[in-house]
C-alpha cells in the first residue's frame, strides 16, 4: 500500500469518515454526494494506493495519519 500518493481534499474527506466507521450511505448524506460517488471515489482511491480492500485502506490510512501525527 502507498499512502504518500497525492489525495485530493474530497478523497481525504470521504477516507477520514470511512475510519470513523461510517458507511457509503452516511458519507455521501454527510457531504451532500451520492452513495454511487462514495463508492466510486473509495475504488479510485484504492487503485491509487494499491490497497486491496476497504478494510486494507482503512488500516493504511488510519496507521498512515498516525504515524504523521507523531512526527509533528
Amino acid at each position: 500500500a502507498r499512502m504518500d500518493t497525492k489525495l485530493t481534499a474530497r478523497q481525504r474527506q470521504i477516507l477520514d469518515l470511512l475510519i470513523q466507521g461510517y458507511d457509503d450511505r452516511s458519507i455521501g448524506e454527510r457531504l451532500s454526494i451520492s452513495k454511487s460517488t462514495v463508492k466510486n471515489t473509495l475504488l479510485l482511491i484504492r487503485l491509487k494506493t494499491r490497497t486491496r480492500s476497504r478494510v486494507d485502506l482503512a488500516v493504511t490510512y488510519a496507521t498512515h495519519l498516525k504515524a504523521g501525527a507523531a512526527r509533528v
